[in-house]
């Protein structure tokens, strides 16, 4: 029983599971079972002990500057109410373009700390999460009365907890953002819709003056210069043929030419995310991940078009309309700004999916991880 709660309080922290465990273990073997005090004493003393083996293990990994640092966070400044462990309990606010900056802010602000990974390998992620949300409750003062590798533990997963859920914030405030340009593109497209309602009101009575015309009139000349008479009286020809371009582009749904005025706004926040989650997928299929890196390696040009060197197959039949327009002259030629729009946009609805992931994070990591190895599934 000591034995395997030893192992299990390496995985485990709380109290009533240590103590289930032990149950089953005294079940499992046919022994007669001791008093509720006797488990919860003993339980206590591994766990404590087993807490203590993993401090001291994460506390010997670090040099004497590193727990310097590590205690000044703990320590107010002079020009400051709250020390700089209070930063570590941010929350993220709606995702508008100015919170979403700020938040980015936050981000760099936490990864200038450096990855906390390597001083808690070999640690569980559940007594990770349990240690950096008892870290979460207390405040400096309290954390100051720890002995020394309990708080500097308690810190590092603090901070470890802080980088991997501030991932998961920026990629859903990204989802979101990317999901508010398209809600406001809907919505120009409604209202030019209604807009242009008028101007098919006006099209349709010219045509239908040039019908009654031509049932009325059986002399083909008669009725040709009848007919020239009467568009005349609504306007110039080539106003009317504009009207008519223009009311065509606008049937259906497609509300995509929309976006480039709403996408502008967070263009720039928008790859500053792309460089700090470094999206990756987890699928074979890595067209979306190319047009990625490409549309990264071209955004400080001005030119609007760019060489027809990306594979589209990730994107809708609207958006390669929209991207790949054929020249008069040189062949076929990508729209530098469109693609960057719909590069953004299918990563959001990809990462809902789970075809792409950010690597640290944790609701959007990479599932393959989660899976079994394919040795143990072949035993």
């Amino acid at each position: 029983m000591i034995n395997s709660l030893t192992e299990a309080a390496k995985v485990k922290d709380h109290p009533p599971d240590l103590i289930n465990i032990a149950i089953e273990e005294l079940i499992k073997n046919r022994c007669e079972l001791p008093s509720f005090r006797v488990l919860d004493v003993l339980t206590g003393q591994i766990r404590r002990a087993v807490n203590q083996e993993l401090f001291q293990q994460v506390f010997s990994r670090l040099s004497y500057e590193q727990i310097h640092s590590f205690n000044e966070l703990l320590i107010k400044s002079a020009n400051r109410h709250y020390s700089e462990y209070n930063r570590f309990k941010t929350l993220p606010k709606k995702p508008t373009l100015k919170n979403l900056k700020e938040h980015i802010d936050y981000f760099i602000w936490l990864q200038s700390y450096g990855d906390m990974a390597p001083f808690l390998e070999g640690i569980a992620s559940s007594k990770i999460k349990y240690y950096a949300a008892e870290a979460k409750s207390l405040d400096a003062a309290e954390l100051k009365d720890y002995s020394e590798p309990k708080r500097i533990t308690l810190l590092i997963c603090f901070i470890h907890q802080a980088q991997v859920k501030t991932k998961d914030h920026l990629a859903e405030m990204f989802q979101k953002r990317v999901g508010n340009i398209h809600n406001s593109s809907k919505e120009d497209h409604k209202d030019m819709k209604e807009q242009k309602q008028n101007e098919l009101e006006d099209l349709i009575s010219i045509f239908n003056d040039v019908l009654l015309i031509m049932a009325s009139e059986n002399d083909d000349a008669a009725s040709h210069e009848k007919v020239k008479k009467t568009i005349a009286s609504y306007g110039n020809v080539q106003t009317l043929l504009d009207k008519c371009e223009a009311l065509a582009s606008m049937k259906g749904n497609n509300y995509f030419p929309f976006i480039q005025k709403h996408y502008q706004k967070s263009r720039s926040t928008l790859f500053k995310l792309a460089d700090l989650l470094h999206f990756t997928s987890t699928s074979q299929d890595q067209s979306l991940i190319h047009a990625l890196e490409f549309v990264m390696e071209n955004r400080n040009k001005r030119m609007d078009w760019l060489p027809d060197e990306v594979d589209l197959s990730f994107a809708s039949d609207q958006w390669r309309r929209m991207i790949r327009v054929k020249q008069r002259v040189g062949g076929w030629l990508i729209h530098r700004r469109h693609l960057e729009a719909c590069v953004f946009s299918c990563i959001a609805t990809e990462l809902k999916s789970g075809d792409i992931c950010v690597p640290g994070s944790e609701s959007y990591a990479d599932y393959r991880e989660q899976l079994l190895p394919w040795e143990e599934l072949n035993l």
